[in-house]
């Protein structure tokens, strides 16, 4: 029981992240008890080759975080405009995964 009376589970699996990116909350935090999960309702795959080898950072310069609502997070419009990007790209096939 927790200290407020009620008990915890911990879920054994994760999809969200590429199994390259929640290795480290997995060991650090976890003790390695997480499972990967690679196919969501047997429909989606998470890529597992080496598109960007483990991990890609992107630069961005000129963005500035917005507190959109009280409580509700941040926003940046610039990051949001750079990811789009990349996404839209990859969708088109303009980068290389070779």
């Amino acid at each position: 029981m927790s200290e407020i009376g009620h008990h915890k589970q911990l879920l054994d699996e994760q999809y969200r992240m590429h199994p390259y990116i929640s290795k480290f909350p997995n060991n650090n935090f976890y003790g390695g008890k997480i499972k990967d999960r690679t196919k969501v309702n047997g429909a989606f795959d998470i890529f597992l080759g080496h598109i960007f080898c483990n991990y890609s950072f992107i630069h961005v310069e000129g963005g500035t975080e917005e507190q959109v609502n009280l409580g509700q997070g941040f926003v940046n419009k610039v990051e949001a405009v750079v990811a789009e990007t990349i996404v839209a790209r990859l969708a088109e096939g303009i980068f290389s995964f070779s």
